[in-house]
């Protein structure tokens, strides 16, 4: 049983909870408190004990410590070995899917099916060992599976390290995890460990073999040939083109003065374009005989001449060779000297054959001025060494790259030998093949342990099915919920696939009343206590307010169907705000279970986020009024009150009035007309400071907090207490006297 509430933390209104007194509960608790003073936060810290457990909204943070006879839980507990059920309005929401008019499928066992059950229990006992083996094999299997895998992880750096030196560098980002478990598997699947362990003196030797600092370039090879048949042809044809000479009439100044001469010419091609007959230099008319001796300067053949030249040139310009760009310390040291010389050697042919194609271009120019100069001296372009010191070069590049791939293939042997090594040793030094057949070995155990969770849960499945007993769990529903509500009209009604249907007037009943949810939650609450065969003398029950929607008519007949369905049980809290429950079931518990000598039954009031055992106009009276009267006269006479008590107090002096109201007036509308026979007694300002108190806070669950209004409200609060309690003195004070004689002696009671 819960014998203590020690702390409670981060919880709603319980923010930082510790006990003023010692509170220790009994087997039947009865709390009470106003809307607003924490009973459904209580409710809910107490759902969070419940398995699995159930974590209200907003209470993620929630810290708490309760104290059982035996033994105490908090909220990091792994395991809450009590059996604890409540019933709050997150049980109705929860197991009643109103919206959809059905509820969650209910489960019986009946006397018929003892052995069943029994084998059912079985059943359950060795799915939880199955399920705990399995568990446990899993995380096993993966502590294993990540030791495995740090290895490769960790070799798969070392060698990246390694190699971050070598000429293999700019392939360590392709050395991972994958890249070191392929080479285990090589060594593991076909070679003997210790033959992958290199000596010390190996190991450096290949190791100082694939450095980086020695570096050897691939050349590409050279392509120089010398076109002895274009040079040949096209020594031929310069001379032509030299010694060719033009038959025309010339003009002697335009020959002596090829300036003027192309001046001469261009000028006359825009005359005959433009069909001009003058000048279009100085207007004259040009006489015909100029134009005449004009064509006869300038033959066709010249300008076929001039194109001729032309086009050589550019022939000849195409055939200049580019020098190469070599760098002798490209080259292997055993053949850099043999190298420049052949090197040396081709620069120069190249240079000669260019400088050949130049001194040609140069006279074809001189032709373009002098069309009909003759005499000119040439020679033809000879080829040298260019084509032996190119095959020379040629066979020094092909043999660097042979030598660089032998290197590249004995550096990569090297890499591996080091790779394997590191990754051999290593594996003998931590025994990787006894981890690895360790993990294969729970791999099948896992295996088997799956299909045996899988076999005993079909197994149960079909055991429940068999003693889904919805019928006779329908029809105890039914009948006790036409009694609780005096009427036949709502019923439950089975699926086919289980679960019920909420019916009313044999139609599926989609806007049920506050009332009629509470009712068919608080009888769907009790029968699940029944449920898988529940021990009710080994369950702690809790009911957070469980007629909160009712009307009074409705009071009794819930008290007596939780009382009588919970006297068994092993211990019983219940939480309300409504005091004619509380004090039906205070005095049912008092007169018919709690003996003198064995009391069994604790009252506590719980209060802004405070539990206390209950006063005594709680314990002994029997009138919510004296209750009602005696806090509002404490509040009245205190110099303090908490922002939060100002709501509470708004709701008191709300209820105190009208209740004073009903028996002093014959109004029916709240508490307006005592207000005004307080008129003529009560100053108007009070009594409007009143009105607007208990109509702003009266119904809210909250104070409003705005900094430059806290000390206004509180001081209010304390204000409209005393207001209240001098109108009912004004107008009855021999009533208002006996009040306050009752609550003092209340007070020495308390006390």
């Amino acid at each position: 049983m819960i014998t203590k509430i020690k702390y409670i933390e981060r919880a709603g209104i319980f923010k930082n909870y510790r006990p003023d007194v010692n509170i220790k509960f009994k087997r039947y608790n009865l709390i009470y408190g106003w809307n607003g003073s924490g009973k459904t936060t209580l409710s809910r810290l107490l759902r969070n004990l419940e398995t699995p457990r159930k974590i209200a909204p907003n209470l993620d943070n929630l810290k708490y410590t309760i104290e059982f006879e035996d033994s105490e839980i908090n909220d990091s507990s792994p395991v809450i070995s009590e059996n604890i059920r409540v019933f709050n309005a997150d049980f109705i929401s929860e197991n009643l899917t109103l919206e959809q008019a059905g509820a969650n499928s209910l489960l019986y066992v009946g006397e018929e099916n003892i052995d069943l059950a029994k084998s059912i229990k079985t059943a359950h006992e060795k799915l939880k060992t199955a399920k705990n083996d399995y568990t446990q094999t899993t995380e096993n299997l993966e502590i294993t599976n990540k030791k495995i895998d740090s290895f490769f992880i960790e070799l798969g750096k070392r060698i990246a390290e390694f190699h971050s030196t070598t000429v293999f560098a700019k392939e360590i980002r392709s050395i991972d995890k994958k890249y070191t478990k392929n080479l285990w598997e090589k060594i593991a699947n076909g070679e003997a460990l210790n033959d992958n362990i290199l000596s010390d003196s190996d190991y450096t030797l290949f190791a100082n073999a694939i450095q980086s600092n020695i570096k050897i370039k691939s050349l590409e090879p050279i392509n120089y040939k010398y076109n002895e048949r274009f040079f040949n042809d096209s020594y031929r044809k310069l001379q032509t083109l030299l010694e060719t000479s033009l038959v025309r009439e010339s003009i002697i100044r335009l020959d002596k003065n090829s300036d003027i001469e192309n001046w001469v010419n261009l000028g006359r091609k825009l005359h005959i374009q433009h069909t001009s007959t003058k000048c279009e230099y100085c207007q004259q008319t040009i006489p015909s005989d100029r134009f005449e001796a004009l064509e006869k300067h300038f033959d066709a053949s010249f300008n076929e001449l001039q194109s001729d030249l032309k086009k050589f040139i550019s022939e000849l310009k195409h055939n200049i060779i580019a020098l190469p760009t070599y760098s002798v310390d490209d080259v292997i040291i055993e053949c850099q000297q043999d190298f420049k010389t052949f090197y040396d050697q081709l620069q120069t042919s190249i240079k000669s054959i260019n400088n050949g194609i130049y001194e040609w271009i140069s006279l074809l120019e001189q032709k373009i001025q002098n069309p009909n100069s003759k005499g000119y001296t040439t020679s033809n372009i000879i080829k040298g060494t260019l084509e032996y010191s190119t095959t020379r070069m040629n066979s020094i590049i092909e043999y660097q790259k042979e030598y660089i791939l032998k290197s590249e293939e004995i550096a990569k042997g090297y890499k591996l030998k080091i790779e394997k090594h590191l990754i051999a040793n290593e594996a003998r030094n931590r025994e990787l093949i006894g981890t690895e057949h360790n993990c294969k070995n729970l791999e099948n155990r896992q295996g088997i342990l799956a299909q045996q969770v899988q076999n005993l849960e079909n197994e149960v499945r079909e055991m429940e099915a068999q003693l889904n007993n919805e019928t006779f769990i329908l029809e105890e529903i039914n009948d006790d919920l036409h009694r609780f509500i005096g009427r036949s009209n709502i019923k439950l009604d089975s699926k086919k696939n289980g679960g019920y249907v909420i019916l009313r007037d044999n139609e599926p009943a989609l806007n049920l009343s506050e009332g009629e949810k509470s009712a068919i939650g608080l009888i769907y609450f009790i029968k699940k206590l029944r449920e898988k065969e529940n021990e009710l003398s080994n369950t702690i029950v809790v009911f957070d307010d469980p007629i909160s929607s009712f009307d009074s008519n409705h009071l009794f007949q819930a008290c007596s169907y939780v009382l009588t369905n919970c006297r068994a049980c092993k211990q019983l809290f219940i939480l309300t705000h409504n005091f004619w429950f509380f004090k039906i079931s205070r005095d049912w518990i008092k007169n018919q279970w709690e003996k003198k000598d064995k009391p069994v039954l604790e009252l506590v009031e719980i209060s802004s986020g405070k539990i206390n055992l209950a006063p005594t106009a709680l314990r002994n009276h029997h009138s919510e009024y004296q209750y009602i009267f005696t806090k509002v006269n404490h509040w009245s006479e205190s110099a303090h009150i908490e922002l939060h008590d100002n709501f509470i107090l708004a709701n008191l002096c709300r209820r105190l009035l009208e209740s004073f109201n009903a028996f002093k007036t014959a109004s029916k509308n709240g508490f307006t007309q005592i207000l005004e026979l307080a008129e003529k007694e009560i100053d108007i300002t009070s009594l409007n400071k009143l009105k607007y108190f208990l109509h702003k806070y009266s119904h809210l669950d909250r104070i409003e907090e705005f900094e430059n209004i806290i000390e206004n409200i509180q001081a209010e609060g304390i204000s409209v207490a005393k207001t209240t309690l001098e109108i009912i003195k004004k107008i009855d004070e021999l009533h208002y006297n006996s009040m306050i004689k009752l609550a003092k002696e209340q007070e020495v009671g308390n006390e």
